[in-house]
């Protein structure tokens, strides 16, 4: 698996994170998984396992 971040998102090339997070002051990230890893239901699952695991972690640094 590799990581590669687009990058900042500013006001101009999205709405989610400037508009109702950071301009909030609310937490916020984004998440992208590939389609081709979520298509059935082990690779669901897997995601659904990992992201319920990490997110509560995450929140508490």
């Amino acid at each position: 698996m590799s990581l590669e971040p687009d990058g900042p998102i500013e006001d101009a090339d999205g709405l989610h994170d400037p508009v109702h997070g950071n301009r909030r002051g609310l937490m916020n990230t984004g998440i992208e998984i590939r389609q081709d890893l979520i298509t059935d239901q082990a690779g669901q699952k897997a995601w659904a396992d990992r992201l319920a695991w990490t997110l509560p972690r995450s929140k508490r640094r």
